[in-house]
């Protein structure tokens, strides 16, 4: 076993590869052997080791390329061994930016608000059209684009919708307390405030979900649901009550004065209205504008000059 060591020695020298602990106990070896003629002369090993320092300009360029592909080989063999590891740090990343992604399109979904006192009018990207009262607000939750299953709002306030029908995107409008209205193309009025949830169907035919409850409307059905208690009611009414406002009007079909004067005070936020309390029970029967107060309030004193209705109006 020893000799086989030393013969390998004796080649990897001859090959001029011997470091100079292998060249001395080379040269230990042979002094030690007993049949060294198998081997070269002490004297023609040194002779060989001052060949090995002169070697000729193409064998030397032999030995440097053999190295540096040596040192290539050993510095590449870590890479190989974390390739796995940079290959999940890779998919880790991709999927983080995808997400990323997700959140950034979500955020920037738009936002619909009516920060005016007068009625506004907005076109979502599909072709639905939303009138929005004074303080509502509409959020968009899909991009309505053709890989949405659904066309997804949230309505916060009141408004009217005029939806665009597409029977391969159901339209669905939620509200804040877990009402949800789904619907393909139809027109209905939403109130969608604290004080008061309720739909009005006015065209079409709409699902509403509430309080694990599904009740299908028909044209002239109001529905409201009260939270608290979870009751769910439906009834007929005349849609001009609830619609007329989309045309700057306020409609009332026998309604008394005074509730008159609360709606005329929610169109007119900014106004202070007062009425003599003798004249809170007369009713009224028509329309009012919301872009004019004088107008409407002269509408109502000549409407009631045979009772001499005066109307004061604080500023």
């Amino acid at each position: 076993m020893q000799t086989d060591k030393f013969q390998f020695l004796y080649q990897k020298y001859l090959k001029g590869q011997c470091t100079p602990s292998e060249f001395e106990a080379f040269k230990l070896y042979f002094l030690q052997s007993a049949e060294p003629h198998h081997l070269h002369a002490i004297e023609e090993i040194d002779a060989l080791l001052d060949q090995e320092l002169l070697l000729d300009k193409h064998r030397s360029d032999k030995m440097l390329v053999t190295i540096l592909a040596t040192r290539r080989r050993k510095k590449t063999r870590p890479l190989r061994m974390y390739m796995k590891y940079i290959a999940a740090a890779c998919a880790l990343l991709i999927v983080s930016l995808g997400v990323h992604y997700y959140q950034y399109t979500r955020i920037k979904l738009p936002i619909y608000k009516n920060c005016s006192s007068a009625v506004q009018r907005f076109a979502l990207p599909d072709g639905t059209t939303v009138y929005l009262r004074p303080n509502a607000t509409l959020e968009q939750l899909t991009s309505f684009m053709g890989n949405d299953s659904i066309r997804s709002v949230r309505l916060a306030g009141e408004g009217f919708f005029s939806v665009y029908k597409n029977k391969q995107q159901p339209f669905i409008v939620h509200a804040l307390n877990g009402l949800s209205v789904r619907v393909l193309g139809t027109r209905f009025h939403a109130d969608f405030r604290e004080q008061e949830t309720s739909v009005v169907l006015t065209e079409g035919s709409i699902l509403v979900n509430a309080a694990q409850h599904q009740v299908n409307l028909r044209p002239e059905d109001r529905l409201t649901y009260d939270e608290k208690t979870g009751k769910l009611q439906v009834q007929k009414v005349d849609t001009l009550l609830y619609t007329a406002w989309i045309d700057h009007q306020l409609y009332f079909n026998d309604q008394t004065l005074d509730r008159v004067l609360q709606r005329l005070q929610e169109a007119y936020p900014d106004e202070q209205l007062r009425l003599r309390s003798s004249y809170q029970t007369l009713k009224f029967t028509g329309y009012l504008p919301t872009n004019d107060l004088n107008r409407a309030i002269e509408i109502l004193q000549r409407t009631f000059a045979n009772h001499n209705l005066t109307i004061i109006k604080y500023e």
